[in-house]
């Protein structure tokens, strides 16, 4: 949350997911963004995302989502990588 909650800047829901092209790719977590303090620190939000099971490969760029919750119009797409490290069990 880049600026504090006030009269003029009112607070915002969105649901956040990783999505490769149309497709969801990953949970889809729904954050409240409503912080009225000053200090950037206290508005800061922690999202844990889970990939689904699949392949994904790391030269392709996929997209960290951000939907308005109510209207579901897409707020932000910002493009990320993913590099898994493939490891068995023992």
């Amino acid at each position: 949350q880049t600026d504090k909650v006030t009269e003029r800047c009112l607070p915002r829901t969105l649901h956040i997911c990783i999505m490769d092209d149309e497709n969801i790719i990953s949970n889809e977590e729904i954050v409240t963004f409503d912080s009225a303090s000053d200090s950037m620190e206290e508005r800061k939000r922690i999202v844990m995302l889970v990939l689904k099971k699949g392949n994904y490969d790391k030269k392709k760029t996929y997209h960290l989502v951000l939907r308005d919750a109510e209207t579901r119009i897409e707020y932000e797409r910002i493009p990320v990588n993913i590099d898994l490290f493939a490891c068995n069990d023992f």
